[in-house]
């Protein structure tokens, strides 16, 4: 198969909806990144109406050769909020890779793109690789994403298979992969909320991932995060239901990975009303987790031996933000 001409090696792929107050450090990150290749920043807006589309305009103005922008004209009443600009960003990428970044998350590493480029161009096997990232919430880092990786397999590598059947949760802020994998996206990617991880699936279909224990990125945990809004809202269990629905039919083996997520869930919410004195509902939470996932007592096990390893395991934060 002929190689494809590329007029860059990496697409900085950004997608935003008011985010005024983060938007400027995740451009910024894109911006200071120290490579060898050239390489292009799309940006794509949803209608934003908070001032995040006047900082965006400038910025391309500033930067007219190197930042791209998709900018929305209205919203997508038909699709999962936000879908279309994700998509629009996927399909006007430029570059033989593409590396994701939500407006609200940013990256902390200037080489982060140069070193993921060049395991990919050394690997050609390899569809997609990650890293680790900080948890930032209220201005201040907390913890790193990913520690639970660290016990993968000695080259730190993975499969579809094991993808799909272990708990892994990958930052979308390390997210980078080849963009050939991604131009033909099935129907069904309109319709399922966890984006992110469809992503995923599709890539590793093609070929493992590689993860990097290098801390590379920050993820904001904040009021307004998608993420939180759906998995920890009222509609949890419609979106995690249909979610499921198109996987299975798409990727069976991931039948294992979804009674993995109700069985958290149910073990999060247990904490969560254990701590309110809610004991009856926390044992009723316990107890769905356990019948979602029989090892929901190990997992909570492992998360103490989890917090008691970090207590002692010290990882310094960045000096400023």
């Amino acid at each position: 198969m002929a190689q494809k001409n590329y007029p860059y090696k990496v697409s900085a792929s950004i997608i935003t909806y008011n985010q005024v107050e983060y938007i400027k450090k995740a451009i910024e990150g894109a911006l200071k990144q120290h490579v060898d290749f050239p390489y292009e920043i799309i940006i794509g807006d949803d209608c934003s109406t908070d001032g995040t589309r006047e900082i965006l305009l400038d910025y391309k103005q500033k930067y007219p050769d190197l930042i791209k922008l998709n900018l929305q004209n209205e919203h997508d009443d038909e699709g999962i909020a936000g879908r279309r600009n994700n998509i629009t960003n996927i399909r006007s990428a430029r570059g033989k890779y593409i590396a994701f970044l939500d407006g609200d998350d940013y990256w902390i590493s200037k080489d982060k793109l140069q070193r993921q480029a060049d395991f990919m161009d050394g690997h050609p096997k390899y569809s997609f690789c990650c890293h680790n990232a900080w948890e930032v919430k209220n201005g201040s880092y907390q913890k790193p994403v990913s520690l639970k990786y660290q016990k993968l397999r000695k080259d730190n590598s993975f499969s579809l298979n094991l993808l799909a059947k272990k708990k892994f949760h990958i930052p979308s802020v390390s997210l980078f992969m080849r963009t050939a994998l991604l131009k033909n996206l099935p129907d069904w990617f309109r319709k399922v909320y966890t984006a992110d991880l469809a992503l995923q699936f599709i890539a590793a279909k093609q070929g493992p991932c590689k993860y990097f224990n290098d801390i590379w990125g920050a993820h904001r945990i904040h009021e307004r995060n998608i993420s939180k809004e759906y998995f920890f809202g009222k509609n949890y269990f419609k979106v995690l239901k249909n979610d499921e629905e198109i996987y299975h039919q798409q990727f069976p083996i991931t039948r294992k990975e979804f009674l993995n997520i109700r069985s958290e869930f149910n073990l999060i919410e247990s904490t969560t009303q254990f701590k309110r004195n809610k004991y009856f509902k926390a044992l009723g939470c316990l107890v769905k987790s356990i019948y979602y996932d029989k090892r929901a007592l190990g997992y909570a096990f492992w998360k103490i031996a989890a917090r008691i390893h970090q207590k002692f395991t010290t990882i310094d934060p960045p000096a400023s933000m």
